[in-house]
């Protein structure tokens, strides 16, 4: 590969002004931005190139006609430098499209997706796309699979290592975002913020982008664990825009769609004191006074978790606790139980508030067919997560057997 670059720079170079050099991309390793493609669709490939010239970037386009390279197409750079290089299918299958990130002086990159046109090469998109580093790949989605073209994740700092990211795909003339790609393409961003979590476990920031990246991966179960590790430890993000994203998650996850009881609906209020939760019955009036940090649905039991000072706990239909507000997060009963996390971690609650659990997990499941998938940290930096599954029949019982359809990354772990 390095030879065949090398051979593409000395064909370029051959062809630059007096003085001119090939533009040399640092990441992920030295290289000319130089490329070979078909990019007419003659079965002939073109050669293009970005290079600094006079203080400035040119883009250039060389074609072999009549025994020689000359030059096919040539323009301004768009930036200061240039981070990505590439030649391939994103506006159709079949046909690459020349793809330059041109680096501003703040450090962001512009992605240019250029076509070839009867007047050279322009841009496609009207759309400006930003980001700080960026993939290009074919990538499946869950009906069609692999189309030919390519998609492009963005990946734009968040602050403190931490990346937004959103994946997109021409579509009838522009850039959309793809929604169907997020499963095969988060799983990656998920597993990128897991390190950042796993190096700096007390900050909310990272546990707020991979609950993100796992609600995107479609790992619902485990994006709830991580939104409710951030709202119990800090308050950046703000708890507003974590709440937002749980509420997001639960919307999306089949198990959390249960059906309102008690004909109360939560509803917010603009107070002196900010925003403030109660509920309404169905005609639309306050039934339940906006005293609540948060509050969710009733559920078929007939109790909601709201929150008081930034801690979770359960009412009736008349307003009452049932318990207390001492939890960081609530989940759905399942089968009489609910997940609960405070600062020790994971727990199961009945349906009076009585704890199942004698000790906390990093992670434990719903209950169903009696039963909770839970897993323990490993030891030390490298050590893996162990996964098992265990029944609480009742208040400090335990009933473990091991589970061959539980993935695990070593043994399977029983709970202690």
């Amino acid at each position: 590969m390095a030879a065949y670059e090398s051979r593409l720079a000395q064909l370029a170079r051959a062809c630059l002004p007096i003085g001119a050099e090939p533009f040399m991309i640092d990441k992920p390793y030295p290289h000319a931005a130089v490329v070979a493609a078909d990019l007419d669709g003659d079965a002939i490939p073109e050669v293009a190139a970005v290079y600094r010239h006079g203080g400035g970037l040119c883009l250039l386009v060389l074609a072999y006609r009549d025994g020689a390279w000359q030059e096919a197409w040539r323009a301004d750079g768009q930036g200061i430098g240039v981070t990505h290089f590439a030649a391939m299918p994103v506006t159709r299958a079949g046909t690459p499209n020349l793809i330059v990130g041109w680096r501003d002086e703040a450090g962001w990159t512009k992605l240019s997706v250029y076509e070839r046109t009867r007047e050279g090469f322009a841009e496609t998109a009207s759309s400006v796309l930003r980001c700080h580093y960026m993939e290009a790949m074919d990538m499946p989605d869950a009906t069609t699979g692999l189309d030919g073209k390519a998609e492009l994740a963005l990946w734009s700092h968040a602050g403190g290592g931490a990346y937004r990211v959103e994946v997109v795909r021409w579509t009838d003339g522009d850039f959309v975002p793809a929604p169907d790609a997020y499963g095969y393409y988060f799983p990656v961003v998920a597993r990128y913020h897991e390190r950042l979590t796993r190096l700096a476990p007390g900050n909310p920031f990272y546990w707020y982008h991979l609950a993100d990246a796992q609600h995107r991966a479609g790992q619902q179960r485990l994006a709830l664990a991580s939104v409710d590790r951030a709202l119990g430890i800090a308050l950046e993000p703000s708890r507003d825009e974590l709440l937002a994203l749980e509420r997001r998650i639960r919307l999306s996850f089949a198990p959390y769609r249960v059906p309102r009881a008690a004909g109360l609906y939560p509803a917010s209020l603009k107070t002196k004191d900010g925003t403030r939760w109660g509920f309404i019955d169905a005609s639309g009036r306050m039934a339940i006074s906006p005293r609540f940090d948060d509050a969710m649905d009733f559920q078929p039991n007939g109790l909601a978790a709201v929150a008081e000072h930034g801690k979770y706990g359960l009412i009736d239909a008349s307003g009452d606790y049932r318990v207390k507000p001492v939890y960081d997060s609530i989940g759905s009963f399942s089968e009489g139980r609910a997940t609960v996390i405070d600062a020790q971690g994971f727990g199961l609650i009945d349906e009076n508030g009585a704890v199942v659990t004698k000790r906390s997990y990093p992670f434990i499941a719903d209950l169903h067919d009696g039963r909770a998938l839970f897993y323990v940290t490993g030891d030390g930096e490298g050590g893996a997560s162990r996964y098992g599954s265990a029944n609480w029949t009742r208040r400090g019982t335990r009933r473990y057997r091991p589970d061959s359809r539980t993935r695990t990354t070593s043994t399977q772990a029983k709970p202690s």
